[in-house]
This record gives structure tokens, sequence and C-alpha cells, in this order.
């Protein structure tokens, strides 16, 4: 007989080969045995003893096990081989995070109550479930309304910003900022300056609207790891900053007076390279601020009008406002802009726009607009007396009933939006 040389055995058979070893050094430690009668008891619990049926359930018992056993051996790997990128908290956390997954599919609360009333206090939906911070507070729940972290703030005016893994909380006016997961604290830092404005992209990394001793304006930032990547400054006021997708490139409004007259920068700068790539200047207007809508537009809002540019500044399309402009709000579709109509009907005019600057949508609502948030198909708008939802593609619009004094909408998953006030979140569903 010819003696078997490895060499001669294709990738296939070397993998078959590998298997029916691991499967003889199970049935060593008598590991079949256990997994061959209990898929037979099985079987014949549920009226199915057959030979075919416990071939079938005894082969899935055995992949079953070789599964989890290369499971392990991978994440033993991946934790030895790569430390510096994969840690032993993110294994933990990631394991922590299945729970999550689970509350996807179940129902939302009516109404979730925070612990008291809150008169300073920030939303922001986190992991399609809710963030809630206050002066003395911060609260994470599930979209269930199950309460997965609670911790002591201090921040006296706290705002919130989230990724989809990481949530930054910052005292606006001071000089304190946390980062968080949805159990603990992952990174806390003082800076020497008080931040004024902050934004975090969808991977985490995260920049800071501060100054320096040298400058009046500063961005500090940073990576998804806490670790400062790069610091843009300028002698100019800025007033905000926006990070793209994946962090790549940051958007920044400024804003400087000669003359008596206003001077509006925009730049776009290059995280990555450390460099800017364009700038822009617009004369005579007041800067409300800028925001990606995709990869390569950004929105500007001025007192008197919205202007698309590319990554080069170079001018998209511009829309002038036809009377006093009240909310915007931004996705990676487009732009909603919420204009005061007349005095005596209190028709506010909505109009949505594309990521080119193309009208998809205009209409109105009657009542005064106290919140607006553009969401994957459409927009939501919160007046005095209800919530409305507006169809942008087909134009309808539906109405949910709800009386309130100075809320705020927070929008998840599959139609659900809250009505955030001081005391509870008010969920509503349109489907």
């Amino acid at each position: 007989m010819k003696k078997r040389n490895d060499e001669d055995i294709s990738f296939g058979g070397k993998v078959i080969l590998f298997f029916r070893e691991l499967t003889d050094k199970l049935k060593s430690i008598k590991l079949i045995t256990r997994i061959k009668n209990r898929q037979r008891a099985l079987a014949h619990f549920e009226g199915q003893d057959s030979p075919e049926s416990a071939r079938i359930s005894y082969t899935f018992g055995i992949l079953r096990i070789i599964f989890v056993v290369l499971l392990c051996v991978t994440l033993c790997l991946t934790l030895i081989f790569g430390g510096g990128i994969v840690s032993y908290e993110n294994v933990y956390y990631m394991f922590k995070d299945i729970q999550y997954i689970k509350s996807f599919g179940e129902s939302y609360p009516e109404q979730l109550n925070y612990s008291r009333p809150i008169a300073r206090q920030d939303f922001e939906v986190f992991k399609n479930g809710l963030a809630v911070a206050s002066d003395s507070e911060l609260k994470l729940f599930t979209s269930t309304g199950r309460v997965t972290m609670v911790t002591g703030s201090e921040y006296s005016n706290p705002r919130l910003c989230a990724s989809d893994s990481t949530l930054l909380v910052y005292d606006q006016g001071n000089r304190n900022f946390s980062v968080y997961n949805s159990f603990t604290e992952l990174h806390r830092e003082k800076l020497e300056y008080p931040i004024s404005y902050a934004d975090i992209s969808n991977t985490g990394e995260y920049a800071l609207v501060t100054r320096s001793q040298k400058y009046s304006s500063s961005v500090r930032v940073y990576t998804n790891k806490n670790e400062l990547d790069m610091e843009y400054s300028k002698n100019d006021y800025i007033i905000s900053a926006n990070l793209s997708d994946g962090g790549r490139y940051l958007a920044v409004m400024s804003i400087s007076v000669l003359g008596g007259e206003s001077l509006v920068g925009l730049s776009i700068v290059d995280v990555k390279k450390g460099e800017v790539r364009s700038e822009s200047k617009v004369n005579d207007v007041m800067p409300y601020r800028c925001e990606f809508i995709s990869s390569n537009r950004i929105v500007a809002f001025f007192s008197d009008h919205a202007a698309v540019y590319d990554l080069d500044m170079s001018l998209i399309s511009r829309y002038d406002y036809p009377s006093t402009l009240n909310t915007v709000s931004c996705s990676d579709g487009g732009f909603m802009l919420c204009l005061e109509g007349d005095g005596i009907a209190s028709n506010n005019l909505v109009t949505v726009f594309d990521t080119n600057g193309k009208i998809v949508y205009t209409g109105s609502v009657v009542g005064d607009v106290y919140d607006a948030e553009l969401g994957d198909g459409y927009a939501y708008v919160l007046t005095g007396d209800a919530v409305h939802r507006i169809d942008t593609k087909f134009g309808s619009i539906a109405k949910a009933s709800f009386s309130n004094d100075g809320a705020s909408l927070a929008i998840f998953d599959g139609g659900i939006v809250a009505v955030c006030t001081s005391a509870a979140a008010h969920y509503i569903s349109f489907e």
C-alpha cells in the first residue's frame, strides 16, 4: 500500500482530515457520546426517533461544538496578537452589548419617567435608546426603557453627542468632558479653556471647540480611542465644527468683524493630513452653523440663506429664506428648514432639500414650532399641540395630538418618536 503524502492532498482534503482528527479527539473525551445521547433523546421526545433524524441531530451537535471551539481559539488569538487594536475591554463590552440586540425587536414604552423633573437637561438618541443628561446625573435607557447606566454629574450645562458606539458628554461653557459606552465612562478630561461646541462622527471621532493661549478659537480633534489627533486654530471666533462620517474631514464655520462688517469663514480640514483642504468667505451675513449632509457635501446656514458646498468649497446651490428662520435639521440625505409664517394664521413653512440643495418637499404646519427633526423619508415637526409627521416623497401628513410647552423630539427606528419633556419621554408611533 502506498503511504499517504500530505503534499499530495488538496486543501479541501486537508480540511476534511482536520475535522476528522478533531472528531476523534472529541470522542476520546466522550463529548460526542454525550451529544449523541442528548440529540437522540430529544428526537425521541419529539416523536422523530429514526436513524435519519438522529444522524442529522448528531451532525449538528458536532458542528456546534466545533464552532464554539473555533470561536474561543479565534478570540484568544485576537487578544494575543491584536492587543494594540482589540483589548479585553472591547471584547467584554461587545458581549455586554448583545442584550441591546434582543431589545431591538421588543416594543417601546408608552412613557419613560425620569427620576425627577429636570430643569437643565439634554437628550440624545443612543443605540436606539435614550440618553438623558442633567446637572446632577446622566442616565442611559434601552429602547424598552431599561436603565443600563446611572452616574452622577457635576456639569452645570450638559450637552450630548452620540456616535454608533459611544456618547460624548460635555459641559458647555466649562472645561470638562467625558466619553461613555452603554455601561461605563471610558475617558474623562478637563481642558485648559471652556468648551463652546462639540460634535462626534458615526465612528466615534470627536471635535471640541475651545480656545488657546495664542488663538481666539481652537478645534481639538480626538480619535475614537480618545487620543488627541490634531488641533486646528485661528484668531476668528469659531461658531461650529462638524465631522464627516468616519471622521476624515472637519467643516468649520467662523466669524470675524472688520470695519463694522462681519466676515464669515468656511473651512474644510483634512484631519488625516492635518491641513486645510479648502476655504471660502461670505460677506455681511451672520452665521448659524454648518454640517455634513453626505461624504462630499456640507450645508451652511446663515441669517438670510442656506448654501450647499462641496469639499473644494465650490457653491452647489443657494436658497434665500422668504421669511425668518425658526429651526433647521440635517441628516445623511439632506436638510430641512422651518421658517416662520404670517402672524395671523401661524402657518410655518417647512421645506426639505436633498444633498444637492434641490427642494424635495415644501408645505406648512399650523402652530408655533418647538422642534423639528429630519428622518429617513420623513420630517417631524413638534408644535404646541401635536407632532406632525410629513412624508417628504408623497406629501402626506400624519398628526398625533400632544400638548407641550418647550419639549424636544427624539427619533428612533421604526417610525417611533419620543417627545422629551422635563419629567418624562412620551413615545408616539405612527405605524
